[in-house]
């Protein structure tokens, strides 16, 4: 039973992360539901199983993965120690910008791993080209690039015996690509650091991915494996001046409206922003800022001899901030969580144009849980002390947890995203608007 309830929850998580992604177009996914049992091929060409632009798809080493309708692993793709499997495509069709998503339960502490953007279609035991993430020990996770391992580190989300869902998002100009990748690996919803040098939240991966073959190797059960473009949503940008033009409202419903690095409440158009403190590390009702390199302080901008150009009540949100002074120069990440799952949110973070100690302007690329499109935008980009608003719209998942996490364009101190202050507001129901609608026809059908 406790299987079948495993599997009626995955589906569940399935069909709502599917109402959220539907406007990206899905290459390939696979639910491994089945009538019998078999290999991983089993079935796999029913219209059932699998669905996407490139399915029905087999997979190489097929038997080394079992799938069935029966028993403890019904519904998944179950995989014992050194089994693995990859299915028989490239994915390089793309953009560069892809999602991979999938659940899984680990069962025992054997090494298992996920890896993507490969040159080899059968190399399930090493990842010696692309990238990777393994699954170590309870609660333990290896970042792979290559044949180099970045970091080792603990998420408390990678328990045994549970289901837990993971976001793998990748940004390339096609492939192969001229250029860098950039890389963010989600567990429910929460981002993983990515290498132990930086401690970013973002990886960087040099010269990009040349080839996109994927692969599992067990022991673990998988299932709701999905390939797709990233979501066409992007981090957006605009010039703040005052209270009047920054979008703050009283009209508005706020979750979450938070003054980063300072103990003072500001008010903004009726709207409260309650400081964070500056004690280390910040967090508060639903929401945490994580940031783990050891330089990482409040400061009040004054102390560079800056004054923001904000003017109005909102000046009083970007006095201060949330900076890495190195030696990581890491940007870290905000996770919101309490979400309404199917609820659609606006994310504002404000800030100004902090060019202290930034020869090169603060670029950072910006990776969201949700498999959004990863964006570089410049925080100094309207000028020095100028004020700026950037926005992200998402849906919120199914257990209610969102996260945003940035990279420095460049590795130094004047490269680093500086958090003043965020607000997380809601999106009025359409449906809402749909009713309104409705009732408005029949009245004007009536008169």
């Amino acid at each position: 039973m406790m299987k079948k309830l495993t599997k009626l929850t995955l589906t569940l998580l399935a069909v709502i992360s599917l109402t959220i992604t539907a406007n990206a177009v899905t290459y390939f996914s696979d639910n491994y539901t089945v009538t019998g049992s078999g290999d991983a091929d089993y079935q796999y060409a029913d219209g059932v199983r699998q669905s996407g632009t490139m399915s029905p798809t087999n997979y190489i080493a097929a038997t080394a993965g079992a799938v069935s309708d029966s028993g403890d692993y019904a519904g998944l793709c179950h995989m014992e120690n050194w089994d693995g499997i990859s299915p028989n495509e490239m994915y390089t069709n793309s953009a560069g910008k892809l999602v991979y998503e999938f659940d899984i339960i680990r069962y025992d502490t054997g090494w298992t791993a996920f890896a993507f953007g490969k040159d080899f279609l059968q190399d399930w035991h090493h990842i010696r080209s692309g990238m990777g993430i393994a699954f170590t020990a309870v609660n333990t996770y290896e970042t792979k690039d290559r044949d180099v391992q970045p970091y080792m580190g603990v998420c408390s989300e990678m328990g045994l015996s549970n289901a837990y869902h993971v976001t793998i998002v990748i940004a390339q100009d096609g492939f192969p690509t001229p250029g860098d990748a950039y890389v963010a690996i989600f567990v429910n919803n929460k981002p993983l650091i990515m290498d132990d040098a930086t401690k970013n939240y973002v990886y960087r991966h040099v010269a990009g991915f040349t080839n996109n073959y994927i692969s599992m190797r067990g022991p673990l059960s998988f299932d709701n494996l999905v390939i797709r473009d990233a979501l066409a949503n992007e981090v957006m940008s605009s010039a703040w001046n005052n209270d009047a033009d920054s979008g703050i409202s009283s009209t508005k419903t706020y979750t979450h409206a938070v003054n980063f690095a300072t103990d003072a409440t500001t008010t903004v158009n009726g709207v409260e922003f309650i400081g964070s403190g500056t004690a280390l590390p910040q967090s508060g009702a639903n929401w945490v800022y994580n940031n783990a390199s050891a330089g990482l302080g409040a400061y009040a901008i004054s102390m560079v001899g800056e004054t923001p150009n904000v003017t109005g009540a909102g000046a009083g949100l970007v006095t201060d901030c949330l900076l890495d002074a190195g030696p990581g120069f890491t940007s870290g990440e905000l996770t919101l969580s309490g979400l309404t799952p199917g609820q659609g949110y606006i994310l504002n973070l404000y800030g100004v144009g902090l060019v202290w100690s930034a020869p090169n302007s603060r670029s950072n690329y910006f990776a969201t849980s949700d498999g959004g499109t990863i964006t570089m935008i410049d925080q100094s980009e309207f000028g020095a002390d100028n004020g700026q608003v950037l926005n992200y719209n998402y849906t919120a998942p199914a257990n209610g947890v969102f996260s945003i996490a940035a990279i420095p364009a460049v590795t130094n101190a004047g490269g680093v995203y500086c958090w003043y202050a965020f607000s997380n507001t809601v999106i009025p129901e359409p449906a809402i608007f749909a009713l309104l609608g409705l009732l408005g026809l029949a009245f004007f059908r009536s008169k």
